[in-house]
């Protein structure tokens, strides 16, 4: 399949007139979700693994049990493993699978690694009541076929040769009598990986037994990441799920952050445990009760940097996708959507310089597009270039005639200048396209307004609010036309019951400190006055009035 899908690659390359030689800088790792494996009735601590066969291995701690996945018949199964010790149920927490398809798993309860066939049949005890082991909840094992235990009493790494005996037992960091670390793995290098759940951490012990600790991820406000499984590819990149805040990071061997696997986010609630198997990638998801199964991808040629951006620029990330596109268009890839999506990336991260310049570039290949028409309407307006906006939006009318926003936003762009009959024409043709359209019917009350036509602008909003109670908008121009009539209790009213919040929030209590100064209420008007200049301390009409 992978062979087929490169030839019709390359061929579609060929076929639009890029060389398939043109390859990136660095290629850029993404995952593409494959399926997704539901219903399972997990219960918590889990881990997972792959046999040689594909068949997915599940511990459910909390259930005593070892659950099987085919991930082609897609079947449950119970593994029933028999043990000596009837008083203490099997609670396995980690997994390992050799390539005999030998399993290996962590019982803490017992103090045990015990060592499983393909056919649940206990081949073997490591550790045991009484050994260096006090509870262990994962493992995993070298290329020297050298055991390693993970200890949440120290915790600790324990290490054993192939015949069970101890060769080394690691402190790993401040002792402490039970910890929440909770995995481990083995880079390439040799070099341990520890994740610690509860005190938020990421640590590497390298072959010296040097203790380092992984970049942290910082969300702001105390939140950081809380990292739970780990797997290490081919190119020897460590991948760590973080189970409260629902994504998958990336680190290199040296333990700095690489990159945050965005594309997987929407997919993620509470993932424990990820395993790599034949460049796929496993994810226990405890949140949806599910197990998923992505593709790991690299972009390398121009065309998949752009279709990598495009695909980052619909999930919202904008940063991505803006590197993702420049890098396509580094490599040669040179077609108008490119700039169309770049200028729209750099529109919603607000650098409308750059988003008018790829727009223009996109036009200028494209010039009856009338979406990036529109788009650089929207690009020139935010930079007052109102006139050259004016020009795209007639462009995109005279296209097409029902063009709602390019009405709508036509409209704003002459009120802007101060004509307000010629935004009411557009906006007037909003509402004929949408009669229920309110932004169109709050610009037609503020041409009203910018006329001292009072009068129907009240009409206007007040219409609105019987309906849509929670306007903010709708509220201060009522508000603010109740204070050019001279109806200042009832704006104030009006404007004390506009929300706390939004662009609108300032002006309502601007107009609120003035209509209280109207009638005499000096004292609340200032109050109004000093709250506007807390939240805009260049606003100066509210600086003019408390002097």
């Amino acid at each position: 399949m992978k062979r087929l899908r490169f030839n019709l690659f390359i061929f579609l390359l060929i076929f639009i007139g890029v060389s398939p030689n043109i390859l990136a800088k660095a290629s850029t790792p993404y995952f593409d979700m494959v399926g997704i494996h539901k219903e399972l009735s997990l219960g918590t601590h889990n881990n997972v693994a792959v046999n040689s066969q594909g068949e997915i291995i599940i511990v459910d701690g909390d259930k005593h049990r070892l659950l099987m996945v085919d991930s082609i018949k897609n079947y449950v199964e119970n593994f029933q493993i028999k043990l000596e010790h009837r008083d203490k149920p099997f609670t396995p927490y980690g997994i390992y699978i050799d390539s005999t398809d030998n399993i290996y798993i962590a019982n803490p309860d017992l103090h045990v690694v015990l060592v499983i066939d393909s056919n649940g049949n206990i081949k073997n005890r490591i550790g045991g009541f009484g050994s260096c082991l006090e509870r262990p909840v994962d493992v995993t094992r070298d290329a020297d076929e050298n055991l390693y235990v993970l200890d949440m009493i120290g915790p600790k790494v324990h290490i054993f040769n192939s015949d069970g005996k101890t060769l080394e037992s690691i402190q790993i960091g401040v002792e402490l009598k039970d910890s929440y670390a909770i995995a481990l793995d083995i880079d390439l290098n040799g070099n341990i990986v520890v994740t610690d759940k509860g005190l938020r951490k990421v640590l590497k012990i390298t072959q010296s037994r040097q203790i380092v600790e992984l970049e942290k991820i910082d969300y702001g406000e105390d939140k950081l990441m809380a990292p739970s499984g780990i797997a290490i590819d081919e190119s020897n990149s460590l991948f760590i799920t973080d189970y409260f805040n629902n994504t998958l990071y990336q680190f290199d061997n040296t333990g700095k952050l690489i990159k945050e696997h965005l594309l997987v986010k929407e997919f993620l609630k509470h993932p424990s445990s990820i395993t790599f198997y034949n460049n796929n990638v496993y994810i226990i998801n405890e949140g949806n009760d599910e197990i998923l199964q992505f593709e790991l991808k690299h972009a390398e040629s121009s065309i998949e940097h752009d279709l990598l951006g495009e695909r980052y620029f619909i999930k919202g990330f904008y940063k991505e996708a803006i590197q993702e596109l420049n890098t396509a268009i580094e490599l040669g890839y040179a077609f108008t959507d490119v700039h169309y999506f770049l200028g729209l990336s750099y529109y919603n991260m607000e650098n409308f310089q750059k988003s008018i310049q790829h727009l223009e570039k996109s036009l200028k290949v494209n010039p009856k597009d009338i979406d990036a028409s529109f788009q650089l309407g929207n690009a020139y307006h935010k930079v007052n270039y109102i006139d050259e906006a004016i020009g795209r939006y007639r462009d995109v009318i005279s296209a097409r005639p029902d063009h709602l926003l390019a009405h709508y936003n036509l409209g704003n762009s002459y009120l802007k200048l101060g004509k307000p009959n010629k935004a009411e024409s557009h906006y007037r043709d909003a509402l004929h396209i949408s009669p229920e359209y309110i932004d169109a019917k709050i610009g037609l009350g503020r041409a009203f307004l910018e006329r001292n036509e009072n009068k129907e602008p009240e009409k206007i909003f007040f219409e609105i609010l019987q309906d849509n109670p929670g306007i903010s908008q709708a509220k201060y121009y009522l508000g603010l036309t109740f204070f050019k009539q001279g109806k200042y209790k009832k704006a104030i009213k009006t404007l004390s019951m506009a929300s706390q919040e939004g662009p609108y929030y300032v002006d309502s209590l601007y107009c609120l400190g003035l209509s209280y100064k109207a009638i005499g209420k000096d004292e609340d008007a200032l109050k109004n006055f000093e709250t506007v200049l807390s939240i805009k301390p260049d606003h100066q009409g509210a600086r003019k009035l408390i002097r």
